[in-house]
């Protein structure tokens, strides 16, 4: 299982196949140096290259996919964030585009908004299989 919050916002994974990881984030003013630290240059080239207003989004689908596929790795932040490639441009399947020593079609990543100004991403190994996503929304 894998667990995060943000804000108001929590968010749970549970695997019966193997290691799982989850992030979700609320919306907030980011600094741009904080993406050209975080990501990878490709990805930074295709956030850079986005429209003003679809900058924010992208940060964030980017930040949650590659916070989720960390955990799911199993190595959190001892694994190189420029080691690895997601997608986030707008309206793009999540997916893992690149990543040292695997192939990324082994593995799956699901976008999710779990709420208006809120992001999140699940990712899992899982050899190509698809992932199944059961949303449940408590008080």
């Amino acid at each position: 299982f894998n667990l995060s919050h943000s804000g108001e916002r929590a968010a749970l994974a549970i695997s019966r196949d193997g290691p799982v990881g989850i992030d979700v984030e609320r919306h907030r003013p980011i600094e741009e140096a904080v993406a050209r630290h975080s990501f990878s240059p490709a990805e930074f080239a295709t956030l850079s290259g986005l429209p003003a207003r679809d900058w924010q989004g992208g940060f964030y689908r980017c930040w949650t996919r590659k916070e989720a596929v960390i955990k799911a790795d199993g190595r959190g932040l001892s694994m190189p964030l420029d080691s690895f490639d997601v997608s986030l441009t707008p309206g793009a399947r999540a997916r893992l585009e690149r990543i040292a020593g695997d192939r990324p079609e082994a593995w799956r990543l699901v976008h999710f908004d779990p709420a208006p100004g809120c992001s999140g991403a699940l990712a899992a190994r899982t050899g190509g299989r698809e992932i199944a996503l059961t949303w449940r929304e408590t008080l």
